[in-house]
């Protein structure tokens, strides 16, 4: 699942008509008003590149009242955290397999490299 944050500049005077639209979009899940250099927040969910690329070339650049956008793509970093560790778990565990492979148990039960 792709999450972006948009940033969205608002026509003077646009404001509720670009908010309505928003809100009917199912890619939309959160919008805030915000004061500053944007007038929204709108959080996002698509579930490829390809189509959050359709989604803001075919219904967000085409709203009513939008002027400018800026797009912050969210990531997950615990996740990719998470993905990490287990990856270098599972290397560990290779590696072990791999040390006692290298090694012979004796007769007297004393464990030898080959």
């Amino acid at each position: 699942m792709i999450v972006v944050y948009m940033l969205i500049g608002v026509r003077q005077g646009k404001l509720k008509i670009a908010h309505s639209k928003l809100k009917s979009f199912p890619e939309v899940t959160e919008i805030h008003e915000t004061y500053g250099q944007y007038d929204i927040v709108a959080k996002v969910q698509c579930n490829t590149m390809p189509e959050l690329k359709e989604f803001i070339q075919n219904k967000i650049q085409i709203t009513e009242g939008i002027k400018s956008t800026e797009t912050l793509i969210a990531n997950d970093i615990e996740e990719e955290t998470e993905e990490l560790i287990e990856q270098a778990e599972t290397e560990a565990q290779v590696i072990k397999k791999k040390a006692k492979d290298d090694y012979v148990v004796t007769d007297d039960g004393q464990e030898v490299l080959e």
